[in-house]
């Protein structure tokens, strides 16, 4: 009997990154070693992307009524929504303090769009 093969979506993988020497006294002083700063690091930027998933549908279901009627005039004149996506990314930026990239929001609001055409 052989060894049982290991998962191979569970390999680990090596990667360079570069950072300044602060950065690396930073990482050196604050966390156990060099490899729990990154995966502190991605968790927390996962963890962050979900929760702009889940902020993005508060701001709309709160503003609904300020983008049903360019969502509908755009789904039936050629979907094109880049006139609302400031004002969506500035509402959201104005609540969280943070603005997502144009193409998140771009996405978000087609999805609603789309719903929208459904119902």
């Amino acid at each position: 009997m052989g060894r049982p093969k290991k998962d191979q979506s569970k390999k680990l993988v090596n990667f360079t990154v570069r950072v300044t020497e602060d950065d690396l006294a930073y990482i050196d002083t604050h966390f156990e070693s060099r490899s729990t700063a990154f995966r502190i690091w991605l968790r927390e930027r996962r963890l962050r992307e979900y929760n702009e998933q889940d902020n993005m549908e508060t701001i709309y279901q709160a503003y609904q009524e300020v983008f049903i009627e360019p969502l509908l005039f755009a789904a039936n004149n050629g979907r094109n929504i880049d006139h609302i996506v400031p004002t969506f990314a500035g509402l959201y930026e104005k609540r969280y303090g943070l603005r997502p990239s144009d193409e998140k929001v771009r996405a978000h609001l087609n999805s609603k769009m789309i719903s929208i055409l459904q119902t």
